[in-house]
Formats: C-alpha cells, sequence, structure tokens
C-alpha cells in the first residue's frame, strides 16, 4: 500500500491533468477521493483540474470551432470548467468521507459482534 500512496502521491496531479484534459469526470471523483485521504491537495487538485479541463476544452473548439465565436465561447468555458472541476472533486471527497465513516461504522460492528460471540463470553468468565 505505500508504494501505491507514494505513485499516487508523486504523479497525481499529472495524472489529474492529462485525465482532465480529455473531460475526465472519473479522474475527478478518484482525485477527490485521493484528497480525502489525504494523498493529494484539494485546492491543487481542483486549480490543476480546472486549467487542464479549459485547455482540453479550448484545444477542442480549436479543432471544431464552427458555432460559436471564441468571445462566446471563452467565458462560458471557462466557468463551466470551473463548476465540472469544483463539483466533480468536491463529490469524491464527500464519496471518501462517506467510506471512511462507512468502514468506521462497519469495523465497530465486527468488534461488537467479535465480543459478544459465545466463545469471548467463556474467556471473559475465566
Amino acid at each position: 500500500m505505500d508504494a501505491v500512496q507514494a505513485f499516487i502521491e508523486q504523479v497525481g496531479h499529472l495524472a489529474v491533468a492529462i485525465g482532465s484534459l480529455a473531460e475526465g469526470e472519473t479522474v475527478l471523483l478518484n482525485a477527490g477521493f485521493a484528497a480525502h485521504l489525504g494523498h493529494l491537495s484539494l485546492p491543487a487538485v481542483i486549480g490543476v483540474a480546472s486549467v487542464a479541463g479549459f485547455a482540453g476544452d479550448r484545444m477542442l473548439f480549436a479543432i471544431g470551432a464552427t458555432r460559436f465565436s471564441p468571445a462566446r465561447f471563452v467565458p462560458a468555458n471557462a466557468a463551466g470548467a470551473l463548476v465540472r472541476t469544483v463539483a466533480g472533486t468536491l463529490a469524491g471527497q464527500a464519496f471518501g468521507r462517506a467510506f471512511t465513516a462507512f468502514s468506521s461504522k462497519r469495523a465497530t460492528a465486527n468488534s461488537r459482534r467479535s465480543s459478544s460471540s459465545p466463545s469471548s463470553a467463556r474467556e471473559r468468565s475465566r
């Protein structure tokens, strides 16, 4: 697990940038989860993903610019990239909180079950 954590911490923001260039909502959810776990910085994830998402949209617009003028497209695209990035990243972080809460409740329930089993009661009575 330490190797995976080190890998995420080393290349995580680069992976967010590359994934966000290609409309990476899944990348944002995973990056938000990694930020919740403390492997990545949440503000850095939001910043990198916003810039990369905007850049990716600009590249796609340049390829197919026929319906909108850049003057109309650029501000709307920047706002959309920011909203999508914040929403996706915070959703991943919320998933991380829920996952952590569920995992800890489950561990507590399992520990209660094992301490209330008949074999444990016999051991306590000795």
